[in-house]
């Protein structure tokens, strides 16, 4: 029975961890050569946790979406991850805009843009990865 209690207590902190790409929304055309803001939320939860870095890419979509836990596409930003709140909106999560720009060259169609993210999380500061991604169509 302990065992079990830890390990779900395990789960919920990773799960409660989880990021949120608050923009662009799934489906927003976005074009080539053009900057764009990605917003990367990190909702508040019960745990200790210290935000490490995130790396964001995009990747065409072709004949199909690769899976961002394995291919990010064309590095659009790598570097430090600090979110903040927002001082008079206290339901705002704790977010980061980054500010990219798509490549000129980058292919019209669908494309998929793919954050992943580097924390240490709970008392022992265990290393914690994970990645997320939205879907937006390249003009």
């Amino acid at each position: 029975m302990k065992i079990f209690a830890a390990i779900l207590a395990g789960l919920t902190a990773v799960t409660a961890q989880s990021i949120v790409i608050g923009a662009p929304a799934p489906g927003t055309k976005l074009t080539a050569g053009q900057s764009t803001v990605i917003n990367v939320e990190t909702p508040a939860f019960l745990s200790s946790s210290q935000e490490v870095a995130v790396a964001i890419g995009i990747a065409s979509c072709v004949s199909f979406c690769p899976p961002t836990d394995e291919f990010l596409g064309n590095l659009l930003y790598q570097g430090s991850y600090t979110p903040k709140r927002v001082l008079n909106d206290p339901l705002q999560q704790p977010n980061q805009n980054f500010t990219v720009t798509i490549p000129s060259h980058f292919p019209k169609g669908l494309a998929s843009i793919g954050v992943a993210h580097f924390a240490l999380i709970g008392a022992g500061l265990q290393p914690w990865l994970q990645t997320k991604n939205v879907s937006v169509v390249i003009q």
